[in-house]
């Protein structure tokens, strides 16, 4: 178990020919401003399409489970358990602060992706911080990385808004800039240690990316990350 008072200090070597070092990210707070008359309410944060999005994310879950499905993936399901259950939330939904070993699952058929409604990716590393009154969450590698702050939102999650970086290096754009960059979701707990981010329309292969979220250093394939 990953001690929470490593979070500043931890290294992890990357073995791929040569040595490199992952750090926790810079914080992902920029990415939003906060009202401070409503500092943990994302209603004040988010744009009324992605308060939208967030409330379709159930209709979302059920119509990518149902391509999965009849796409002959029951068996990939059930090997999941709990982490594609859309029912499987419980309460105390905030992840503490630590380093992730975190990894993404793939759900679902759009306009652009007409055959593969499953697709499971292998493990990186993902950031949770404290900035004021919030939770920050932020992938740190890989070429798809969001960043943004975690919300309060009842007793079983909590909402997810941020960005994603254009570049894989590059700066995360603050929340609400660029609605092309925005990324929103929810965070739930699934079980012991165990947690889940899900993601609608996180890219326009899928309807749905569902990220577990362990806390737990992963295995050296970070550069595998979608």
């Amino acid at each position: 178990m990953l001690r929470t008072s490593a979070v500043l200090t931890v290294l992890v070597i990357l073995g791929t020919g040569g040595c490199s070092r992952v750090h926790p990210p810079r914080s992902a707070g920029a990415t939003t401003v906060i009202d401070d008359s409503r500092p943990n309410d994302w209603k004040a944060i988010a744009s009324d399409v992605d308060a939208d999005r967030i409330g379709k994310i159930g209709d979302n879950w059920q119509s990518a489970l149902a391509d999965v499905r009849a796409h002959g993936g029951d068996k990939a399901i059930a090997s999941e358990g709990a982490l594609l259950d859309p029912n499987a939330a419980l309460p105390r939904p905030a992840p503490p602060p630590g380093v992730y070993h975190c990894r993404v699952v793939r759900l679902g058929l759009t306009n652009e992706n007409h055959t593969k409604a499953w697709a499971a990716f292998k493990p990186f590393f993902c950031f949770v911080a404290v900035e004021g009154p919030l939770l920050t969450f932020t992938k740190g590698t890989g070429t798809h990385r969001p960043g943004g702050r975690l919300w309060d939102d009842g007793e079983k999650r909590m909402v997810f808004l941020g960005s994603v970086s254009a570049q894989p290096d590059g700066p995360l754009p603050p929340y609400g800039d660029n609605p092309m960059s925005n990324q929103i979701g929810v965070v739930e707990r699934i079980g012991d240690f165990r947690w889940r981010m899900v993601l609608p329309g996180s890219t326009p292969e899928a309807k749905l990316d569902v990220m577990e979220l362990l806390p737990d250093a992963p295995d050296p394939v970070a550069k595998s990350a979608p």
